[in-house]
């Protein structure tokens, strides 16, 4: 029997660096498609953070314009938020820095382009100050042939612009500047 322990032939008693190297590189395959799902993963909850939204300033504009019904809406050059409109009054009371600011008179035409801004940038309106969870946001609203109003609400989304020199990863806005948009159509 002792012979037997000794010989050669005997059925391996451990691993070797061979079996423990092919396990490292399946585990570290593994994790690396798990770390890549998961960044997927919060992309999509971003994205769908985004579109939601999205909807919900969609849905504010629509309610608004029916308060405000005797005013068209329409505004078929988008409207953007580093594009402060001229002649725009706070035709509704909002908390600034240095106080409430309380609501000034206006017309529907001055309400409809302060609703307008209010959905798309917010307010206090200062330019350049992002009051939005949307990056770079855009506004148009355009008159259809069967008389419905079609809202346009486009933004820019994080993409994947490939390594810039450095070696860093590259989102829209630095390299490539793509959009994301929902589209609804409302019978005023």
């Amino acid at each position: 029997m002792r012979s037997h322990l000794l010989s050669p032939y005997t059925t391996q008693a451990g691993i070797n660096l061979v079996e423990v190297m092919v396990a490292l590189v399946i585990t570290t395959t593994g994790l690396l498609g798990l770390s890549t799902l998961q960044l997927k993963s919060m992309r999509a909850a971003e994205d769908s953070g985004q579109r939601s939204h999205a909807i919900w300033m969609t849905n504010d504009l629509v309610n608004r314009m029916r308060a405000n019904e005797i005013t068209r809406y329409e505004q078929p050059q988008p409207m953007r938020c580093d594009q402060f409109p001229a002649g725009i009054k706070a035709c509704a009371s909002y908390q600034a820095d240095d106080g409430r600011k309380e609501a000034e008179i206006c017309s529907g035409d001055e309400m409809a382009l302060f609703d307008r801004w209010d959905v798309l940038c917010g307010m206090p309106a200062t330019p350049g100050v992002k009051t939005t969870s949307l990056a770079n946001p855009s506004l148009a609203l355009t008159a259809a042939a069967d008389g419905s109003l079609i809202i346009d609400l486009q933004w820019d989304i994080r993409s994947d612009g490939g390594l810039n020199a450095e070696g860093n990863r590259q989102y829209a806005g630095n390299a490539v500047s793509m959009r994301s948009g929902y589209t609804q159509a409302v019978y005023p």
